[in-house]
């Protein structure tokens, strides 16, 4: 949520050996980062790419959707944002981001069995004394430790600190909702390479490797306590599961048919020979004019949908946004005595908060404004609080301290306030709350 890059975006080829190696064949996913043009905007910056996108919802004629991708990923959308298809994107950068993932059955060449393995590359500059070149270098493949690391029979340290590791990501994939459990995979434990075909061994097999142990073990005894802190009724099974199908090679085919528990259920798997989107020209067996790569329906009824909510959610929220979170009554003082209070908001908006972008909270009665720190972000859902000190009025009453946020001049939100009460008399009656 911080728009620190404006996307992935991917584009998918498949190379095909004529007979007699029918199955060697070789699918790559160019999977390339666009930077946000404007970073300190935060994911105001994106929004060009954003409405880009949603103008091709409108279009039904092919040759127009056609010319209009043609700008993001081959000419760019505007001076200062760079196409898709550069270099810098898949992983020659220095957040290494981006990346190109293949799905590749070449290893046997003639004849059965051809393991179907995931593989994941950077494209990297590599320079000595004769020049410099670019090089595809393998990686590790993301979401995808060893599926022995879930089988209690591995001890080896790197899978006994996987384990304790991942009983840290159970309140994340115990989020019901399918398309938002989630963990985060340190890269220590990802695997080189992914397989999608259990006949080849259980090895990327979270379950398999799981149910080799009997529970109760030490492990799943963890996972227990851990789903009943956060009151969750998944079993540790479960928990395995969800993991297994946000891996490359669960999300293909390991995952078909998957009880994941909750609502999410059955993980929705509904391929065209272990893909999501066909390699293969629609309808068959003789293409036409209106051929087409189909897409399959896991895409089509429960990834895509989302992705698309997502995206208008985001175009309908407003640049510029607040809302006063804190709501506390009048706070008592003394008469001419400091004070301090506090002020709570939350970024509503899609543009950054930051010094440096120019937000504050200017006053409406002649005090001090309210500043963020040099180089503290206050992104989209984040929330800021405000601290200051004043001197209550020498005159016993209400009064009501103001603020408007502003932007480079640009006033938004909800107006601000702190009220505080000088009672008459020399003191104070009653405990003063902390804050209002």
């Amino acid at each position: 949520m911080d728009g620190a890059h404006c996307g992935e975006y991917r584009l998918s080829f498949a190379r095909f050996v004529p007979a007699p190696q029918v199955r060697s064949r070789n699918r790559f996913i160019l999977e390339g980062v666009l930077p946000n043009p404007s970073p300190g905007l935060g994911l105001e910056g994106c929004r060009p790419v954003a409405q880009a996108w949603a103008a091709l919802s409108t279009l039904e004629d092919a040759a127009e959707r056609r010319a209009l991708l043609d700008a993001p990923f081959f000419e760019g959308l505007a001076p200062g944002i760079p196409p898709v298809i550069h270099p810098h994107h898949y992983g020659d950068n220095p957040a290494g981001l981006g990346q190109v993932r293949v799905n590749m059955f070449m290893q046997a060449g003639i004849g059965a069995p051809n393991p179907w393995m995931l593989r994941e590359f950077k494209l990297k500059r590599q320079c000595d004394a004769t020049g410099c070149t670019l090089r595809f270098l393998p990686t590790t493949v993301k979401s995808t430790p060893r599926g022995d690391f879930f089988n209690l029979q591995n001890t080896h340290p790197l899978a006994v600190a996987f384990r304790d590791f991942f009983v840290t990501q159970v309140e994340a994939l115990a989020v019901d909702d399918f398309n938002r459990f989630n963990y985060a995979v340190p890269d220590v434990f990802n695997a080189a390479q992914s397989s999608s075909m259990p006949t080849f061994g259980s090895v990327d097999d979270f379950l398999a490797e799981f149910d080799k142990t009997a529970a109760p073990t030490p492990f799943t005894d963890a996972l227990q306590a851990e789903r009943l802190r956060i009151g969750s009724p998944l079993t540790p099974r479960h928990l395995v599961a969800r993991a297994q199908a946000l891996s490359c090679g669960g999300c293909h085919d390991l995952s078909r048919g998957t009880e994941l528990g909750g609502a999410p259920g059955v993980f929705p798997l509904a391929f065209l020979r272990f893909v999501q989107a066909q390699d293969i020209l629609s309808p068959l067996p003789t293409p036409g004019p209106d051929s087409h790569y189909p897409l399959s329906p896991s895409l089509t009824t429960a990834f895509l949908p989302f992705r698309q909510q997502l995206l208008g959610a985001f175009l309908d929220t407003p640049a510029l946004d607040a809302r006063v979170v804190t709501t506390e009554g009048a706070l008592a003082v003394q008469a001419g005595q400091p004070f301090q209070g506090t002020v709570t908001l939350e970024n509503t908006g899609t543009t950054t908060w930051s010094d440096r972008g120019g937000l504050r909270a200017t006053s409406l009665d002649q005090t001090a404004d309210l500043r963020l720190s040099p180089g503290e972000a206050i992104h989209l859902g984040q929330r800021k609080t405000f601290v200051f000190t004043h001197t209550a009025p020498m005159s016993p009453g209400r009064t009501t301290y103001r603020w408007r946020l502003h932007r480079d001049g640009q006033a938004f939100g909800p107006p601000l306030s702190f009220t505080v009460d000088v009672p008459r008399g020399p003191r104070a009656r009653g405990p003063a709350p902390t804050g209002w």
